[in-house]
């Protein structure tokens, strides 16, 4: 028997009995709330996850409560807060940007390339590329002999992606927020392209009397130079920005691109230790992200030689680690750059006795003219 089921006459079915519909309530208009900025959503996310107990089950198939697998979820969440504070610096640099002075020194006969904080965020980023290069090396070739304990090689990788996050985020930012890649004309245009190959060919010693990677007494025969010279229709250097051509067009756009893909899939690496992520998104970013790896590699060695091998490249290299360079320099290289500052210095007020912008300076025609 089953109760009161028993009592229905037959033919008759059961139905349930519809819920009593509820009070009608007056609907009320929510406040749109005011969302949190990106690097205040990304610093509040990573001190959840650095707070937040290692999780039990993980996207890997491998012991989720292994040493590395607790280090990777450790190492995911402090990559989010490296990338809210780079974008932080950015936004704290640029406000100093705005306010900064001109770049021109005319009493010293030096011009400001780089700030402190360019230098430093170049710096940065360069250490961690170096780290993130030589531990990537070892993680990746398995037949390379390596001194230290793998938990060791993945702290320095992650270390190193940290410094690079750090270092980048706040460049980028910089950049997009102040205006200086339009102001400096960092991005490629119609005229880049015929600028960097007359550079390059200059670099070779091929066209004018610069010589071989800017050593004048390194220089092929005349009538070789004269007849390159036609075929590309030479006439003289082309005056550039305070970027040359060979920057714009063959190291920042590849350098972009090549970090953008390293720190892009090097995050989404990170993330499958706290997320979990479809297998064909992990190895595909193991894949760009090694090939990035190698890019990256050959793109240090051509920065480095570019800078240490090409004589009239070595002011870039002082004015990296001091900030400047002479404005005999500029003159002679950088003539567009040059009427830039000079504008800037007859627009801006400056105090009595900082120096024409037009008058010459102790060394300006030699130093110029030796390069």
């Amino acid at each position: 028997m089953n109760g009161s089921r028993d009592c229905v006459p037959a033919g008759v079915t059961l139905r349930a009995a519809r819920p009593a519909a509820a009070p009608s309530l007056p609907l009320r208009t929510a406040r749109p709330a005011v969302a949190p900025s990106l690097p205040l959503r990304a610093a509040l996310l990573a001190a959840a996850l650095c707070t937040a107990p290692v999780p039990a089950l993980a996207a890997e198939p491998w012991a989720p409560q292994s040493a590395l697998f607790q280090l990777g979820f450790r190492w995911a969440s402090i990559t989010l807060l490296a990338t809210a504070a780079g974008i932080a610096l950015g936004l704290f640099g640029g406000a100093f940007y705005r306010r900064r002075r001109p770049s021109i020194q005319a009493a010293s006969g030096q011009v400001e390339r780089h700030s402190a904080g360019h230098r430093i965020s170049h710096w940065v980023n360069a250490a961690g590329f170096l780290l993130a290069i030589g531990t990537g090396a070892l993680l990746t070739f398995s037949w390379l002999p390596s001194p230290f304990p793998l938990t060791l090689l993945y702290t320095l990788h992650y270390l190193g992606a940290v410094l690079i996050l750090l270092g980048l985020g706040g460049t980028a930012v910089h950049a997009l927020t102040t205006g200086v890649s339009r102001r400096h004309r960092l991005l490629p245009d119609r005229e880049t392209l015929r600028g960097a190959g007359l550079e390059l060919l200059a670099y070779a010693g091929l066209v004018g009397d610069r010589g071989i990677l800017g050593f004048a007494g390194l220089q092929w025969p005349a009538a070789w130079r004269r007849e390159i010279e036609r075929a590309v229709n030479y006439q003289d250097h082309p005056p550039a920005g305070k970027y040359l051509a060979t920057q714009r067009l063959l190291s920042y756009p590849l350098w972009a691109l090549i970090s953008l893909a390293v720190v892009a899939t090097g995050l989404l690496k990170a993330m499958r230790y706290a997320y979990p992520l479809p297998a064909a998104v992990v190895r595909w970013s193991t894949i760009i992200h090694d090939w990035a790896f190698i890019a990256a590699i050959v793109m240090l060695f051509v920065h480095v030689a570019a800078v240490t091998l090409v004589r009239t490249n070595w002011p870039f290299l002082r004015s990296m680690f001091l900030g400047t360079v002479s404005l005999a320099h500029v003159r002679a290289v950088h003539g567009r750059w040059y009427e830039e500052l000079l504008r800037e210095l007859e627009s801006s007020a400056e105090a009595p006795g900082a120096g024409a912008p037009g008058t010459a300076h102790p060394g300006m025609g030699g130093e110029g003219a030796s390069r």
